[in-house]
């Protein structure tokens, strides 16, 4: 395993290997290397291997409920507004966030059919519009729900979640193997930097060329992962290190199995996490989730996030993840 992070003035420091079995891949900084193939952790008896604060890559000695136990009708638990199974095979869960945010989760069938459709539409409502089912008449109450990003109706009446859609059955083809997981190059360039984290990236800044060390990205291919945007400050050199984060990005592609796909968040550093997210993600499924603090122009709000994934025995998966911080005094401009 080796990595790459940042140092003093920029320059580049390497660290190789800590795992020959394993190819892994964190930087402080921009990552352009959107076609390197990964090598999976398979190295199920080697110690879970920790980056700072409890964050970690590696395996994981977590028991996983039994998959008759697996549910995947609210992963946002009481903040769920909806589960949209489109006609693509793709799965799409609309959640109440807070600050008047709707986070949408994107999960992408193994046979490789479906297209992402979460950076072609400005609004989670277009999302919604986009993939509910052909020809049915969305409830005004759902509607409303993911506009506002709550829960609660203007009358304080709690929306009951949306099951929209009926889930696809899988082909013979995806029951013999997953499109990303048998093209490790096709999966780093389809959700690696240009394709997937410079779209997010403009959603923010002005100009991302700018921005460079506003940036932590990190990718592998492991059993386990766990990263918190506090443990990764992005430099000591430019003031205080601004650990936390005004949004994140990330996808898992779960292999030879389900992966459990989570996401927290906390305001402050004495607050507990609040859990986000709790997603099972097929086997040759990709999923996508984004957290977002309510703003980031400098002087704002800023949280912090973390991302978590852990494959059930006999799997593994891929991961890339993005977390944009600010550092105040700098050229790059947020939006």
């Amino acid at each position: 395993m080796s990595k790459t992070t940042l140092t003093k003035a920029g320059s580049l420091a390497f660290t190789f290997p800590l795992l020959l079995a394993a190819s892994t891949m964190a930087c402080v900084g921009v990552d352009t290397s959107e076609n390197e193939a990964f090598v999976p952790t398979m190295a199920d008896t080697e110690s879970a291997r920790l980056n700072g604060d409890g964050d970690f890559y590696g395996p994981s000695a977590r028991a996983l409920p039994e998959p008759e136990a697996r549910d995947n009708s609210a992963p946002c638990g009481d903040q769920t507004l909806a589960v949209v199974h489109a006609r693509s095979g793709a799965t799409y869960v609309f959640c109440a966030m807070g600050n008047g945010k709707t986070g949408v989760l994107e999960e992408l069938p193994a046979d490789g059919s479906a297209v992402s459709v979460l950076d072609t539409y400005t609004t989670p409502t277009e999302v919604l519009r986009a993939v509910a089912p052909e020809n049915m008449a969305l409830p005004d109450d759902l509607v409303a729900a993911v506009d506002r990003g709550a829960r609660t109706m203007e009358e304080y009446r709690p929306l009951k979640p949306f099951t929209l859609g009926v889930p696809k059955t899988p082909s013979p083809m995806t029951m013999v193997g997953s499109y990303y997981c048998d093209n490790p190059t096709e999966w780093s360039y389809t959700y690696g930097w240009n394709n997937s984290f410079v779209p997010f990236i403009e959603e923010y800044v002005e100009d991302y060329a700018d921005c460079s060390l506003h940036l932590w990205t990190s990718s592998d291919t492991v059993t386990a992962h766990q990263h918190t945007a506090s443990t990764n400050p992005v430099a000591d050199d430019y003031g205080p290190p601004y650990a936390t984060a005004c949004a994140a990005k990330e996808h898992v592609l779960s292999c030879n199995g389900q992966t459990l796909f989570e996401a927290f968040q906390k305001e402050t550093p004495s607050d507990p996490w609040e859990t986000k997210l709790t997603y099972w993600v097929s086997d040759g499924g990709v999923a996508t989730w984004k957290l977002f603090a309510s703003d980031c122009q400098a002087s704002h709000d800023r949280d912090d996030m973390r991302y978590k994934g852990t494959s059930e025995p006999g799997a593994y998966h891929k991961y890339s993840n993005i977390f944009i911080k600010w550092l105040g005094g700098t050229s790059c401009v947020f939006k």
